[in-house]
Parts: structure tokens; C-alpha cells; sequence
């Protein structure tokens, strides 16, 4: 399960403790990753969750500040079914990557996005009633280092995906 998140400015922040719970009630950090320090600018981070619960997830950051003080985001709730899901291989990749998508996708246009560490749009892919079907992106002009697959529907439903990116 991709996590993706975006701080407007940070301020003698230290690092975010990325946590799960499957009631909401009672919280495991499942990862930590180092915060901008002090920034005044837009940043994107990204963790990618490698044991989500099967069913109901509960996602919360806790950021701690460099004095040690803590503040916790609000709650996000992620479903999961199996045929909602989408799949990214090969991970990693380095001439391209191939989006399956499940069959629960939403009918309609959807959009496959490939977006950046930094959260720039690098590449869009638009694809109508894409259920079961698996998309292939060229990605061999891109560095390497760590994206995001994202895919977007008209409904509003999104799913994103972390692929990795080497030579």
C-alpha cells in the first residue's frame, strides 16, 4: 500500500512516525522516515506499507518536532479488496513498468499517473472501462530512484503504488 503525503512548510521538524491501526484505536508504527528540518516550500514524502491488513487500515502520522514534541494527522481510512487493487511490476523496474489493474476498477476514464518524489506529474495515461487490463508505461528516460503510480478515476477513487526505478 503506497502512503503519500505533502507539507505546505515544516518548522524544526524532525521526522514522521508512519502508523497503522485496524480498529483505530490502537496504533504500530510501521516506519519513520526524516522530515525537511525547516521549509518554507511544498514537500512530498512517500512510504510504501509492504504488510497492509486485508481488509481495513487505519493511517496516521505522528510528526516529532526536534524538542521531542509530537503532533499526530488526522485518521485516513483505506479498503482494501482484491479486486480493487493494482499491481506494478516488475519492481523495480528500468525500461518499463506494467500497471494491472484489478477488476473492481471503476468503469469509465481513468488516468495513470507517474509522479515524482518531489509530486511533479511526469507522465498521464488515460484508458476507458481499463478493468482487468494491464497498461504498460515506458520509464527508461527517468533516473533512478523511487515514483509513484497513481491511479485516478472520474468518481474520485485512488489507488497509488510506489515502483522503484534503477539501472
Amino acid at each position: 500500500m503506497a502512503l503519500s503525503w505533502e507539507t505546505q512548510q515544516e518548522s524544526n521538524s524532525n521526522h514522521f512516525d508512519i502508523q497503522r491501526s485496524s480498529d483505530g484505536r490502537s496504533w504500530q508504527t510501521i516506519g519513520m522516515l526524516d522530515a525537511a528540518g525547516s521549509s518554507t516550500t511544498r514537500r512530498s514524502y512517500a512510504y510504501m506499507d509492504k504488510d497492509p491488513q486485508p481488509t481495513l487500515n487505519y493511517y496516521r502520522l505522528q510528526l516529532v518536532d526536534n524538542d521531542g514534541s509530537m503532533k499526530v494527522s488526522e485518521i485516513k481510512l483505506v479498503t482494501l479488496s482484491s479486486g480493487s487493487t493494482i499491481r506494478v511490476f516488475p519492481n523495480p523496474a528500468s525500461d518499463h513498468i506494467d500497471v494491472s489493474l484489478g477488476t473492481a476498477v471503476p468503469s469509465g476514464v481513468i488516468a495513470i499517473r507517474l509522479i515524482d518524489a518531489q509530486g511533479r506529474l511526469l507522465m498521464q495515461r488515460k484508458a476507458v472501462d481499463a478493468a482487468g487490463q494491464t497498461i504498460s508505461l515506458p520509464v527508461a528516460g527517468y533516473s533512478p530512484g523511487s515514483y509513484i503510480i497513481q491511479l485516478l478515476s472520474s468518481g474520485g477513487i485512488r489507488l497509488t503504488n510506489v515502483v522503484v526505478i534503477k539501472r
